[in-house]
């Protein structure tokens, strides 16, 4: 399963790859319930602790970390996100042998819950199977009713089916196999019909646009926090912005109706007035005639820190202010931190910000908002759903990969993104700090991508629906993860129904 995941982009093994355990799950001489459990705890342990195994680069470049214990990081976290594996393969095994072999059909009803549950309880949604289709357009549709654990869904089906042609020994576990073929085929194909998106026509054509200057510099990670680090940081900031913006537009008012969109970075930019940094950006805004949407961390008067996106329009007025919701465990805020001292020398996850109460649009003009995730935000869908809720026209990402100097990275957190914009049919902009950036459309088309570890900057013009009411909303934007909700309900009752029939 680890080879179908972006970066890797064997996408099409993802609907075989659980084949093999979902096999020996079917074989009525298999293993019994807890050691398929142990198996699934094995192999969630291999898949997470592979496809994540960036995670170890800032534990040992940036946080002082010795080898060895970067490892055994990266395995107990694997190994805590793989017990939610474990609960699928315990109830799958436990209907085969209460059941029969073709119960392992019902595989993808445990699997879709565990995700949800697992996103619940950890706000850690990274690397779902369905994210592993992310850049296929043609199988991501069906996210815009269920959201992208319904594509997991549909690729644990198939694989299920395959499962069950393998240990089957009859014309019975054909055609079981083949109904859920023919249905995966039906459901892909009808989600790709323009009718399904669920948004009423009127709200379904783009009727203006908005143009964005999308900046992705290569500010280090290991960049000194003093004044003058800073000070340089902006400045070549600046330079970069304003080289695209003399390419794009020669002319005097050179950013009409023009909003720069600046990643999470290093570079901390104060929001006091009397600073100098933000009275240069404050200048920059009036003088070039730009709005400015930016990273940076607020400090609050009472003590308190947030990771916010702010909106300082072309008058040098900060006028709108997103705060993180959603914190990275141990990147931005540490557990046990009483218990566990030493953390205060381990640079890279030693920061403890607050978390945002409420979510908040940047109104960039009249009627017309954009809804802000930052970093790994791009993992929680509900963010980017409240956001549309809320108003938001477009979505945007600002993030900082640089932390972990992979592509494999890089692109995986593209994927995530790609699905926010599906979910809710939404452009959607990510803009990084080193790569990778790029913009994506309503269907999850990257129609543009800047390379991973490249410095580049341009005006990206965003195709705008006139609707922002009801009926410009998906499914799953109306009413979320109703269908994980289902499922969990179809499973236990599945599970109840069994259990009092072999009492």
């Amino acid at each position: 399963m680890v080879l179908s995941l972006p970066g890797f982009d064997l996408w099409w093994l993802a609907w075989v790859a659980p084949a093999p355990l979902l096999s020996v799950l079917a074989d009525r001489g298999g293993p019994g319930r807890l050691k398929a459990a142990l198996l699934g705890v094995v192999t969630g342990t291999i898949y997470y602790a592979w496809g994540c195994y960036w995670i170890v680069n800032p534990l040992i470049q940036f946080g002082g970390f010795p080898v060895w214990l970067g490892l055994l990081f990266l395995v107990v976290a694997a190994a805590l996100l793989a017990l939610f594996f474990a609960l699928v393969c315990f109830f799958t095994r436990d209907l085969v042998l209460r059941g029969g072999s073709r119960l392992v059909l019902l595989a993808p009803v445990f699997y879709l819950p565990s995700e949800w549950l697992r996103l619940t309880l950890t706000s850690i949604g990274w690397n779902s199977l369905g994210y592993t289709q992310a850049f296929q357009p043609w199988a991501i549709q069906f996210a815009r009713w269920t959201g992208h654990s319904g594509v997991g869904f549909l690729v644990m089906a198939v694989a299920s089916a395959t499962a069950v042609l393998v240990v089957g020994r009859c014309r019975t576990h054909l055609r079981w196999a083949a109904a859920v073929g023919i249905t995966v085929v039906a459901v892909l194909a009808g989600a790709n019909l323009p009718a399904a998106s669920g948004i009423a026509d009127r709200d379904r054509a783009p009727t203006a646009s908005a143009a964005f200057l999308a900046v992705q510099p290569e500010i280090p990670i290991d960049m000194n926090a003093d004044p003058d680090s800073n000070a340089r940081a902006l400045a070549g900031l600046i330079t970069l912005t304003s080289e695209a913006l003399r390419r794009a537009r020669p002319a005097e008012d050179v950013g009409a109706d023009l909003t720069v969109i600046w990643p999470e970075s290093p570079l901390y930019i104060p929001l006091d007035e009397r600073d100098s940094l933000r009275a240069s950006i404050s200048e920059y805004c009036r003088s070039k005639r730009v709005n400015v949407i930016l990273n940076t961390a607020r400090e609050l008067p009472d003590g308190r820190t947030f990771n916010s996106a702010v909106f300082i329009d072309r008058n040098g007025e900060l006028t709108a202010e997103y705060r993180k919701m959603y914190l990275l465990i141990f990147g931005e805020y540490m557990p046990f931190r009483s218990v566990l001292p030493w953390i205060e020398d381990v640079p890279g996850i030693a920061a403890d910000f607050s978390r945002g109460e409420e979510y908040e649009t940047l109104e960039i003009a009249p009627g017309f908002r954009v809804g802000p995730n930052i970093c790994s935000e791009a993992a929680i869908p509900e963010v980017s759903r409240t956001a549309v809720r809320e108003g938001a026209s477009v979505l945007i990402n600002l993030s900082n990969d640089g932390w972990f100097s992979s592509r494999m990275m890089a692109r995986q957190h593209l994927a995530h993104s790609v699905m926010r914009a599906v979910e809710n049919h939404k452009a959607l902009l990510q803009i990084t700090n080193g790569g990778i950036s790029a913009r994506v459309s309503p269907r999850g088309e990257v129609l543009e991508e800047w390379a991973y570890g490249s410095q580049r900057a341009g005006i990206w013009e965003v195709p705008l629906a006139a609707g922002a009411g009801s009926s410009s909303r998906t499914l799953y934007t109306r009413w979320g993860d109703w269908f994980a909700v289902l499922c969990s309900l179809t499973g236990l009752a599945g599970f109840v129904a069994l259990f009092i029939k072999h009492r």
